[in-house]
């Protein structure tokens, strides 16, 4: 038997619906997906049974349905968020940081990126998820290379944000997926590495 992740969705713009409507279609040809609509306030009003992943489509303005803050209240209240970013400014994913969320960034993430980063993010077999020791030892300017660019950074600015070079920030980034791979957790792919950032996040706390 198949368990289903419930996902609730908080978007952004219901005169667009195109994520939402994508997602549960999606949703209606498989098995291991339930898709439903939701605000962040009902959800943090809600309790037990909580969803299984929060997506949040991050509004790039206050007083849209999903906001930075948003996503650090429902964080804070131990939900899974992940909080999709579609906004060209760098400024909201950097803000989205620390939160303890997985971020989405780019504005053409395709429904089936949205739903493998859905399935990485769920609990398996009732788990907490908790990472535990399967965490390599960053540096700290390590970990900081890794969150700035798993927000949706080029490399050119992450080394600016951090104050190194281009060059220095891709050996950065090549430290650690090379630790990762050395505990048998290889982050190959910016969304694999995404998923390693909000780790990162969640057990330091944010910068």
């Amino acid at each position: 038997m198949i368990n289903s992740i419930d996902v609730a969705v908080v978007w952004d713009d219901p005169e667009h619906p195109e994520l939402f409507e994508g997602l549960r279609a999606y949703a209606a040809r498989v098995p291991d997906l339930d898709v439903r609509e939701t605000g962040a306030a009902a959800l943090l009003r809600m309790a037990e049974p909580r969803p299984d992943v929060v997506l949040v489509e991050v509004a790039p303005r206050e007083g849209g349905p999903g906001t930075a803050a948003d996503v650090r209240a429902l964080c804070r209240a131990g939900y899974r968020v992940l909080a999709l970013c579609r906004s060209s400014d760098p400024y909201l994913s950097a803000s989205l940081l620390g939160t303890g969320a997985c971020l989405l960034p780019g504005r053409k993430q395709t429904i089936a990126a949205i739903v493998a980063a859905i399935r990485a993010s769920a609990p398996r077999n009732g788990a907490a998820g908790s990472t535990g020791d399967t965490r390599p030892q960053l540096s700290r300017r390590e970990r900081s290379v890794l969150l700035a660019y798993a927000s949706g950074m080029t490399l050119d600015a992450v080394a600016e944000q951090v104050g190194i070079r281009p060059s220095t920030a891709k050996t950065y980034l090549e430290r650690v997926k090379a630790k990762y791979l050395e505990i048998g957790r290889p982050a190959y792919t910016k969304l694999e590495l995404v998923q390693r950032a909000r780790e990162e996040s969640a057990s330091s706390g944010g910068y």
